[in-house]
């Protein structure tokens, strides 16, 4: 079984202003079972790319899309190529 070491092994995220990939925050959508106590986590969580995320080590945020490698990727590739096409 391979080991995942950080965040961008797990799930491809890390902070994109100081690189930091062991922990991040993220708001996350969950079902509660509410009574006059209090409330209790009823049953898993999500979250999505559209949720919001902050690094904890520098405070940067946005959604989670902003901190995904693979998307800040794909739009270094874009932004490179029609640059290369303006100089053309």
């Amino acid at each position: 079984m391979n080991k995942l070491n950080d965040l961008r092994d797990a799930f491809e995220l890390d902070c994109p202003a100081c690189g930091q990939a062991d922990h991040l925050q993220i708001v996350i959508t969950a079902l509660a079972r509410l009574t006059p106590d209090g409330s209790d986590l009823d049953g898993d969580h999500e979250w999505d790319d559209g949720s919001y995320c902050r690094c904890p080590d520098c405070d940067d945020d946005g959604i989670v899309a902003d901190f995904r490698q693979t998307v800040r990727d794909a739009e270094r590739t874009a932004r490179a190529k029609s640059e290369s096409e303006v100089q053309s």
